[in-house]
């Protein structure tokens, strides 16, 4: 085989080869990383205004907090739905915050309030004692009158006793809307 470039020509073409690939790379690497701005960008924009919102609605519990006299228990549970109302930041649903102060509005003073937990996405169970079964109907009736709360459901078991009654009552919220 006779090689009819010289030296001088087989490094010429082998740095045009090399700026070549080097060209493909760096157009290769733009396209990819402009495709990921596109892409990435709206999610990253909703996340930011989902997560100046979530900082919003802290400051504005811890405020009420600091300005209301809470028991220990109410001022856990309150903290506990301030921490997962993030997590229902992006969803459709009642803020757990909201939730909290419905229902310990509805509470008034004449039901305690022992622990509150999550059954789903929308059903939330609410535990604690009442002083007699009017109080308990009382508080179930003014869960009924909120605006966040579209079922109660109340066992005839949580009746049984008469005076200082354990109870446990669910309800099914309402969907969020802005």
């Amino acid at each position: 085989m006779v090689d009819i470039l010289s030296q001088a020509g087989r490094l010429k073409r082998a740095q045009s080869y090399k700026k070549r690939l080097g060209a493909m790379l760096l157009f290769s690497f733009s396209i990819s990383m402009f495709a990921s701005v596109l892409l990435v960008g709206p999610f990253l924009f909703e996340y930011t205004k989902a997560k100046d919102a979530y900082e919003v609605e802290i400051v504005r519990i811890r405020g009420v907090l600091a300005e209301t006299d809470f028991s220990e228990e109410e001022k856990l549970i309150r903290a506990q739905a301030v921490l997962l109302d993030g997590a229902q930041a992006v969803r459709a649903t009642q803020p757990l915050s909201s939730v909290v102060e419905y229902i310990t509005a509805a509470a008034s003073g004449s039901v305690r309030i022992l622990s509150m937990s999550l059954a789903n996405e929308r059903e939330i169970r609410v535990h604690g004692e009442a002083p007699n079964r009017q109080a308990l109907v009382s508080f179930a009736d003014a869960l009924r009158a909120t605006r966040a709360i579209a079922h109660v459901d109340v066992p005839i078991a949580n009746f049984v006793a008469g005076v200082d009654a354990p109870f446990s009552i669910s309800f099914v919220l309402k969907p969020y809307e802005k």
